[in-house]
């Protein structure tokens, strides 16, 4: 039971995650390209603020991922802190009446027997599971940040045959992979 707690707790975690990644990379992949097309019709010297816009977005997505990934670590390593899960323990060993459950929570924080042990260890072996889905995760998000910036790149290459454009974004895009993995 435990174990599908913590299943949805890092489900949860990885949808947050990816949805702040698409809206991250979304808006600053607009913002680019609406700058990008003022630069051509404006100033050309606008279309280096969509180049910074655009490795902002980027560099945004990845300390995104980045959170995320500490956030289901942090799930993974201390689950049993967690006032829920201590809660679900409390009635598996019925030790706790509902009314003194907060005094004793306070004065016994950590409830170590053989049912923890049990469920730590249903957690630990899941743990590869959870890291499979986060690497999913992953690999998703970065289909997604590799398909807007060459959605934004190429275009603007077309048009203002700036190559330097596409170096920039090429060069964000392997050191935020090799950081990322």
């Amino acid at each position: 039971m435990l174990n599908e707690y913590i299943a949805y707790k890092i489900q949860e975690i990885q949808e947050k995650t990816y949805v702040k990644t698409v809206l991250i990379l979304s808006s600053m992949s607009t913002i680019s390209v609406i700058t990008s097309g003022i630069a051509l019709v404006t100033n050309p010297l606008l279309k280096y603020l969509a180049i910074v816009t655009l490795t902002i977005g980027i560099a945004m997505s990845y300390i995104t991922l980045r959170q995320g990934e500490n956030k289901i670590r942090k799930v993974l390593i201390n689950f049993t802190r967690e006032p829920l899960v201590q809660r679900y323990f409390a009635v598996l060993k019925d030790l706790y009446s509902p009314r003194n459950y907060f005094d004793k929570l306070i004065s016994e924080p950590l409830i170590d027997d053989i049912v923890v042990r049990a469920e730590r260890k249903n957690i630990e072996a899941s743990t590869p599971l959870f890291r499979a889905k986060y690497r999913a995760l992953k690999n998703r998000a970065r289909i997604v940040i590799f398909a807007t910036s060459f959605a934004v790149t190429v275009p603007h290459i077309m048009v203002t045959k700036d190559f330097i454009f596409g170096i920039i974004i090429l060069i964000v895009l392997l050191l935020g992979k090799n950081k990322l993995s």
